[in-house]
């Protein structure tokens, strides 16, 4: 069983875990591992200052790409993918 927490460690350093475990886990003695890994603060863009990144895909001189075409050429990306998926899968 994998569970994943999101925590705040604070200044003393104590960190207190309370979880709920699901019924399909029997009583008893079980190990318990910890792994930390520590996250940077990501810096969030202001609002104002945020460009849309496809706006350089269809502004690029001579461009014809529209939105609707790029979420097709992103529906048809999928769609190869899953072939493939089905593909992989189906040889086994």
């Amino acid at each position: 069983m994998y569970i994943e927490q999101m925590v705040v460690i604070p200044a003393d350093r104590r960190l207190h875990l309370d979880f709920d475990l699901p019924f399909e886990i029997p009583m008893g003695k079980a190990r318990a591992a910890l792994t930390l890994t520590l996250e940077k603060e990501q810096e969030h863009p202001a609002a104002d200052k945020w460009v849309n990144p496809l706006l350089g895909l269809a502004n690029a001189k001579g461009s014809t790409l529209t939105l609707e075409r790029f979420m097709e050429m992103q529906r048809e990306d999928i769609e190869l993918e899953n072939e493939n998926d089905r593909r992989l899968w189906s040889s086994k």
